[in-house]
């Protein structure tokens, strides 16, 4: 909850407060998670994607005024060491086929940038697929 919750909140509250000090708004941009909305991993990070989720749909809500537009990706499996670091035996057998960190670093520019200007509040799901089959 610290990390997947606690430390989005604080820096977006950082970000929002730079934002609203220049006066001309901004893009935030979480990382969600499919977690947030499907069972596919433990419960408490299923619950802290979950709660990033609607803390990024109420902080596009409450700052739309301003011009401040809070986004969210909801990656699926990404190849990464985290699976062979938390020990499992075979880390690309949960959620084939697996994306890259350049893939889901595409979708963070496109959100923060002018191309998505008209884009607030939505969860961009980055996943191959994999949570609509």
């Amino acid at each position: 909850m610290k990390v997947n919750v606690y430390g989005p909140m604080c820096a977006m509250r950082k970000a929002i407060q730079v934002f609203q000090a220049q006066g001309n708004g901004g893009a935030i941009v979480n990382v969600v998670s499919v977690g947030a909305t499907r069972a596919c991993a433990g419960a408490l990070y299923c619950a802290s994607k979950a709660a990033l989720l609607s803390m990024t749909k109420n902080t596009a809500f409450m700052y739309f005024p301003e011009n401040i537009r809070c986004n969210g990706i909801a990656p699926g499996g990404i190849t990464t060491e985290i699976a062979g670091s938390m020990g499992m035996p075979n880390p690309n057998a949960y959620a084939p086929p697996q994306g890259t960190p350049e893939q889901i670093a595409s979708a963070g520019l496109f959100l923060a940038s002018d191309d998505s200007s008209y884009v607030n509040g939505d969860i961009l799901t980055v996943d191959g697929g994999w949570i609509s089959g």
